[in-house]
């Protein structure tokens, strides 16, 4: 399944955080926290359907920019013409695969393709990634997951992809799924990590 997403001008991965992030949470909040909105309690339904959009746009956006085999989502793309870099972020790969958890639940994505995909970014990242103690690099290359530009080995990533894989262990129905998050999870040596 390929859904494609249109833009129309370009926008930097920093701008886009910076200027859409609390806009790109809410509707994340309010259905994992709220209720769902009524337009009594002041949010209009054109702000509402504003909401849903952006979110459907931002879960789409990490599966199409995920290789479909790897499952590792690229650092940053190209809005205007092709784009064949191939770094990826291991912390934009959690979020992707948080994304897939989302689309599942709200339809954006068939729930057997966004567990198929769960599943193929698991088995790649519990398999084939390079990794140091369990911890990931930062940049990898997104076909061989082998390291990119020289790069840290880096907490902060790591665990932004850990929360992706705690996410998709308790989304998905699957004994396979589960057991490749445990592979992933206990396998990063947080001793090794604080040692200096």
């Amino acid at each position: 399944m390929s859904v494609k997403l249109c833009y129309s001008s370009p926008v930097s991965r920093r701008s886009f955080l910076r200027v859409g992030a609390s806009t790109l949470v809410s509707p994340f909040l309010l259905k994992a926290v709220a209720p769902p909105i009524e337009v009594s309690q002041g949010v209009t339904r054109k702000r509402y359907d504003l909401l849903e959009e952006l979110e459907r746009r931002a879960c789409l956006y990490f599966y199409n920019e995920a290789h479909p085999q790897t499952g590792l989502v690229r650092d940053r793309v190209r809005v205007n013409g092709r784009d064949d870099r191939r770094v990826a972020s291991i912390a934009a790969t959690g979020f992707g695969l948080s994304a897939l958890c989302i689309s599942s639940t709200q339809g954006y994505l068939d729930p057997d393709d966004a567990a198929a995909r769960a599943e193929r970014t698991l088995t790649f990242l519990a398999k084939r990634a390079q990794r140091h103690n369990g911890f990931y690099y930062h940049f990898c290359d997104m076909e061989t997951g082998e390291r990119a530009w020289d790069c840290e080995l880096s907490s902060i990533d790591t665990a932004w992809l850990l929360c992706g894989v705690l996410h998709c262990r308790a989304q998905f129905d699957s004994r396979r799924i589960r057991k490749l998050s445990a592979e992933i999870l206990d396998r990063v040596n947080w001793r090794w990590m604080w040692n200096g």
